[in-house]
């Protein structure tokens, strides 16, 4: 019977023979198992386990002197009885110390990521009794399986006793039993790793590292006086450049606005499909300035891309800047074919990111997982060329070019010297719209319409990119008119003459997108390379097979041109006059009436280098003589 009741320790202070036990031993027993409960000399052995089986105490108060326990003494489980030695039957009994630590949960946190998704963790706190302090974070669809492996891993000089068997069966059951305790008292905090416009209880807040609960590189100024910060940097904007670059100051200024102001025009469904290229030669000034002007002031060490850096790079750099303003420094032609393709392949993915405002799907290796991050933002280059790839992407592209030294040295020195007064102004224009946001939105829906109108009017065009990059100008001037009333500022006139910028600048705008228009690049370059004699034309069929100098000839109006040799010579002119060349298909060109075949032919004879080129069939009134 007394098999049956006691665990193995208390067996053993048991005589062998039982039935006649030393009756201290009884009375130790009984003290352990009922309590209160005397027992007298006379008693005997079968009254004293009567006594405990009708209590049914026995089991139960041995087994709370047999509990593992931490640091504090708090239990951790109930180990195997086997295991547990607790010595000769004493009144205080030291139950078996497994870690030398104290776990506790202390709240729920939804951690907000880079790219818009949410993690949910445990932040739990591991102490002991040298006063070592630290807090865990455990992501929820790991604590029920690591919690403990993750707290042996942060908390390497927190002793844990795993010769003790089934130790770790022992903590994941007690973390498992923490977690169901308190689960629905935990309170919940929101940890931003991003910047940016979020929505919070209704009210959009712009998210940065100066904030308690964004961990973040961006971090926004304290503006201590509204009134100085923007009176002080608008009265060295109308400087950025020097004098006789009026249109463009205004241009340049307005667009370092965008960034921010992207996510109202998006809530009003008017989203920015374009971003601003500063052309120019090298040493003009032109980085320097925008680097004074871009998102990268918010930031002690700001991200940088160049057209050199990897697509993938390029990609987390732009998310990196969401809801700010991005710089792309050093758009140039590469002296190479491959490094060529890649700049080329890189300015499409910055131009289609903003122009689409989300960058690439990815899987991943399981074939489920597909990301895409949306962009909300905006991007300006700089450089002295910029290829693009599609016709369509010359339409996003507002390209402003600079003279020789044409940035007012005097303004860039004093911003480069106080950095504070750019970061104080823009900063303050981040609390303004905040302060309207849902206003802003208001006004911009309500008057997009009759805004596209009056700019198709104005432009006299029906290109919808070019109308609504004037529109989002427009917008951006009247969002600036406002922050100055918030900052009890009049600018009224200003607004009337960049009103008369945005609208001079883009008249001509509109002419130079029709003459990037690829099939008017490609008659425009062979008929400058006629006319230099730069295309070199044999008379006839005969004189081109027997001289290899030349690479056409020409018969019957016709000019017959080797394919390649053309390809060639357009872009070298194009890249001589700044042009980006979109090479227009064969057959788009023969539906023109500008080639006689919708395809190339090869040569019907051998040259005397043994070759037969592939030849295109070009009408030559129509190239020289059409106007």
């Amino acid at each position: 019977m007394l098999e049956n009741i006691f665990p193995h320790g208390l067996k053993k202070s048991l005589p062998n023979k039982l039935e006649s036990p030393k009756l201290a031993d009884c009375k130790l027993l009984c003290n352990y198992a009922l309590g209160d409960f005397t027992l007298e000399s006379e008693s005997s052995i079968g009254d004293f386990l009567g006594t405990v089986l009708n209590n049914k105490k026995s089991n139960e108060k041995i087994t709370d002197k047999t509990t593992i326990i931490d640091v504090t003494g708090a239990p951790l489980g109930i180990p195997n009885k086997q295991q547990v030695n607790i010595g000769s039957l004493q009144e205080n009994i030291t139950p078996k110390l497994l870690f030398e630590g104290h776990i506790e949960i202390c709240e729920n946190q939804v951690v907000h990521e880079l790219d818009g998704s949410t993690v949910r963790s445990y932040v739990v706190q591991v102490s002991n009794n040298r006063g070592v302090i630290k807090k865990v974070d455990i992501r929820e669809k790991e604590y029920s399986q690591k919690a403990f492996a993750i707290i042996q891993s942060e908390c390497p000089e927190i002793v844990f006793n795993s010769a003790v068997k089934n130790s770790y069966a022992i903590m994941r059951d007690h973390m498992s039993r923490l977690l169901s305790e308190k689960i629905q008292y935990l309170p919940e905090k929101h940890l931003y790793k991003a910047s940016g416009w979020t929505k919070l209880s209704g009210t959009w807040r712009y998210m940065h590292g100066g904030m308690p609960n964004v961990h973040a590189g961006r971090k926004l100024e304290e503006v201590r006086n509204i009134n100085e910060a923007f009176g002080r940097f608008f009265t060295l904007s109308k400087n950025l450049l020097k004098p006789g670059q009026e249109e463009e100051n205004y241009l340049i200024f307005l667009h370092s606005h965008i960034g921010y102001l992207s996510r109202i025009l998006e809530e009003a469904r008017f989203p920015v499909h374009y971003i601003l290229f500063l052309k120019g030669k090298t040493n003009t000034g032109k980085t320097s300035l925008l680097s004074e002007l871009s998102g990268e002031i918010m930031y002690e060490k700001p991200p940088m891309a160049r057209l050199e850096d990897t697509k993938s790079y390029l990609e987390g750099v732009i998310a990196e800047m969401q809801d700010s303003l991005l710089l792309v420094d050093d758009a140039h032609p590469s002296p190479t074919l491959q490094g060529e393709r890649e700049i080329k392949a890189n300015i499409e993915t910055i131009v289609r990111a903003y122009g689409d405002s989300q960058t690439r799907g990815k899987r991943g290796a399981d074939r489920q997982k597909l990301e895409k991050t949306k962009i909300s933002g905006a991007v300006w280059m700089t450089g002295e060329y910029l290829h693009l790839a599609a016709q369509s992407s010359v339409l996003r592209v507002l390209e402003i070019t600079l003279n020789d030294n044409a940035v007012n040295r005097d303004t860039l020195t004093i911003l480069q010297q106080n950095k504070d007064i750019a970061r104080q102004y823009y900063s303050g224009y981040i609390y303004f719209i905040e302060a309207n946001f849902e206003k802003l939105v208001r006004y911009f829906f309500d008057t997009q319409y009759s805004m596209r109108k009056k700019w198709a009017d104005l432009l006299k065009t029906d290109i919808a990119r070019t109308v609504d990059i004037a529109v989002c100008l427009e917008f951006i001037s009247y969002s600036i008119v406002e922050y100055a009333k918030y900052s009890q500022q009049n600018i009224s006139n200003w607004c009337t003459q960049v009103e008369q910028a945005i609208q001079l600048y883009l008249i001509n705008k509109v002419m130079i997108d029709k003459k990037a228009d690829p099939i008017f690049v490609f008659k425009r370059m062979v008929r400058e390379l006629y006319d230099a004699g730069e295309l070199r034309l044999a008379p006839n069929k005969d004189v081109f097979r027997n001289n290899m100098e030349y690479i056409g000839y020409i018969e019957s109006s016709i000019m017959y041109i080797i394919n390649a040799k053309l390809a060639k010579n357009i872009k070298n002119k194009c890249l001589e006059n700044g042009i980006a060349y979109l090479p227009p298909k064969v057959p788009t060109l023969y539906a023109e009436g500008l080639l006689a075949s919708d395809k190339v032919k090869r040569f019907s004879l051998y040259r005397v280098d043994n070759s037969r080129p592939t030849m295109v069939e070009i009408f030559m009134d129509k190239i020289i003589n059409d106007e």
